[in-house]
């Protein structure tokens, strides 16, 4: 007779913790010995992820101009700040209108916690016709009339912020030149003119994700994810992938609109192609103590990030210090449905896309205190630019927008 079929046992489901950071279960080996057991094949890390995720409308974006109770942006040689076409533009307004609140404030005076880029470099000035700033820029001047300062920024420790990419952090970054910034003035003809120059981040990412047939992991609140890091794309074209990391994650709930999740991250050489992925993988899942086979997970879905990155900072109030605490990323996806050879299944259509902010808090900073001043960068990043909160993590959504429905697993 043929045997009975099996019924795979189920995975435990995620526990809502009330609490920062992740509570190892009772019986579980302590520090010394899991940091031991993590070594595993290859180089391996835990950590609490801290994230918060909305979703924005396809471009172009059309927003309100940015203003304080004396000034407002208004458009200048051409350029309208209230148009938002690309990536770049859109980090260049975040950063415009949170970074540099207007072209008279000094940098040492923002307090809360404001987006910053890896470098700028800025020369503001005022004048009391805006024909005369026309003149002398199309000249290609610098204007000197009326005042002028100049001011440069580093964010503190902006280098080596992905342990997983190239030891060349030039690859991952790239420089913003966008037009002239202008500030008209409410009650009288004054204007100033802010010039400006923003480094960021930039990479391109592909992760492809595995999951067993009837959706397992995704359904159990568990992502496993081999993700190729490359460089940002450089006139239309993206360079080939330079760095890898195989990914678990587990999702420990959420609240105050952040997601929490367990990650376990094994690097992995390019080199070591499939087996390396086969390695890694069986050993984080041995680390999570989940029970799936590596030999029934197939690929589901890549999703193909453009990213762009720039620094999150706080300072509780002026003269203290400036502390990284996260990052705010702006990316645009591609989720592309994976048949169970890797390559893409048949569609329809080209691929859904979708405009993302993603928002992560350090490990070291996520207690209430600076979630809470996150909580009002975040409102006021989604009011302004009409961000719809998205908890789910991209892979889901990307199966989502395919087809697949989730919760018939």
């Amino acid at each position: 007779p043929a045997p009975e079929a099996t019924v795979p046992a189920p995975i435990p489901k995620p526990v809502q913790r009330d609490v920062p950071g992740y509570t190892p279960p009772r019986g579980e080996a302590p520090a010394e010995v899991l940091a031991r057991a993590l070594q595993g094949p290859y180089r391996t890390k835990r950590q609490t992820e801290v994230e918060w995720r909305a979703n924005l409308p396809a471009f172009p974006l059309t927003i309100e101009p940015a203003k304080t109770v004396a000034m407002t942006v208004v458009p200048f040689q051409g350029h309208d700040p209230t148009k938002i076409n690309n990536c770049e533009e859109l980090v260049v307004s975040i950063l415009d209108r949170f970074y540099e609140v207007d072209a008279r404030t000094e940098l040492d005076t923002l307090t809360g916690v404001f987006p910053a880029p890896l470098r700028s470099r800025h020369i503001a000035c005022g004048h009391a016709k805006t024909a005369d700033f026309e003149e002398i820029i199309t000249a290609g001047a610098t204007p000197h009339l009326g005042w002028r300062r100049e001011a440069t920024f580093e964010t503190p420790d902006s280098r080596g912020q992905e342990e997983l990419q190239s030891a060349d952090p030039e690859r991952f970054t790239k420089q913003l030149d966008p037009p002239p910034l202008c500030w008209e003035h409410v009650q009288d003809d004054e204007h100033d003119l802010l010039d400006r120059s923003y480094i960021v981040g930039n990479e391109f990412e592909s992760g492809i994700y595995y999951d067993t047939d009837d959706l397992r992991l995704t359904s159990s609140g568990f992502a496993v994810r081999d993700k190729y890091f490359g460089r940002g794309p450089r006139d239309g074209e993206v360079t080939e992938s330079d760095s890898r990391g195989v990914f678990l994650k587990r999702a420990l709930g959420s609240r105050d609109g952040m997601t929490r999740r367990d990650e376990y991250v094994a690097e992995v050489p390019m080199a070591d192609g499939a087996d390396g992925f086969t390695k890694a993988v069986a050993h984080l899942l041995k680390l999570a103590k989940v029970d799936v086979p590596v030999s029934e997970l197939k690929p589901q879905i890549r999703i193909d990030t453009n990213r762009m990155k720039v620094d999150l900072m706080y300072r509780a109030q002026r003269g203290d210090p400036v502390q990284k605490i996260g990052f705010v990323t702006i990316d645009h996806y591609t989720a592309v449905r994976l048949g169970p050879d890797g390559e893409p299944a048949p569609r329809d259509g080209p691929s859904p896309t979708q405009l993302q902010f993603e928002v992560e808090l350090l490990p070291e900073f996520q207690g209430s205190r600076h979630r809470a001043a996150a909580d009002v960068f975040l409102t006021q990043l989604k009011q302004t630019y009409g961000a719809v909160e998205a908890p789910a993590p991209k892979a889901e959504q990307g199966l989502e927008a395919n087809g697949v429905r989730i919760s018939d697993f």
